[in-house]
């Protein structure tokens, strides 16, 4: 799941604006004590903007779907 958080952070810093709207990037999997999401990040942006990133239910590798299902409103 980490992997997945840094895939998404990658891409979301990838399609940043060339003058670099994205500041500041807080992993969620990096911090000593993670929130109730574990995987994912917050991106604060130059104009005060937050985007929030949320990984719930990538399949194991070899598996092509993850082995529960994702329940809406599960992480509320």
């Amino acid at each position: 799941m980490a992997l997945v958080e840094q895939a998404l952070v990658t891409a979301a810093i990838a399609a940043d604006d060339p003058v670099g709207g994205i500041v500041r990037v807080d992993r969620y999997s990096t911090r000593p004590d993670p929130p109730a999401v574990r995987y994912g990040a917050t991106l604060e942006c130059r104009d005060g903007w937050k985007l929030f990133l949320s990984c719930y239910g990538t399949a194991r590798p070899g598996h092509t779907r993850p082995e529960q299902p994702y329940q809406p409103l599960s992480h509320i």
